[in-house]
């Protein structure tokens, strides 16, 4: 089972970032609940990631403007994996890591939907990996 998803996520004119969804389902677009994308071309909802048993899943939310997987437009539920990119509007979202049931509680080191843009050392901007140890530049 899968408990989150870490995703690196690059909207418009924004710099690259890392999240993790950590919901059963996670509702991303331009007013997304889990996830809000800067990017006119996206929906207020765009699509959804599901974290299921088995793994992730992806579902495209509108027919006229459709979400990619691998350059692929969805029409139904598809099975996500790490290295899988995912296209709506101007916005790509790489799936960098599932994570399993029980790692975030282990390990206690993975970081909440909180998205950081600068680091907490020095205000530099950031992509970040999502572990709450490494949330700094990598100046720092």
């Amino acid at each position: 089972m899968y408990e989150a998803v870490e995703l690196e996520v690059s909207d418009a004119g924004n710099p690259p970032r890392r999240v993790v969804l950590s919901a059963a389902q996670n509702q991303i677009g331009s007013m997304g609940d889990q996830l809000e994308l800067e990017d006119d071309d996206v929906e207020i909802t765009h699509c959804y990631i599901y974290l299921m048993p088995d793994g992730a899943s992806l579902v495209g939310d509108d027919d006229d403007n459709p979400t990619f997987l691998n350059g692929v437009p969805i029409a139904a539920q598809q099975p996500i994996a790490e290295g899988d990119v995912i296209t709506l509007g101007r916005s790509k979202l790489v799936v960098k890591r599932l994570i399993p049931t029980g790692q975030r509680e282990h390990e206690g080191r993975y970081a909440s939907i909180k998205l950081l843009d600068k680091c907490p050392h020095c205000g530099d901007g950031l992509p970040i990996n999502g572990l709450v140890d490494d949330l700094i530049c990598d100046s720092c």
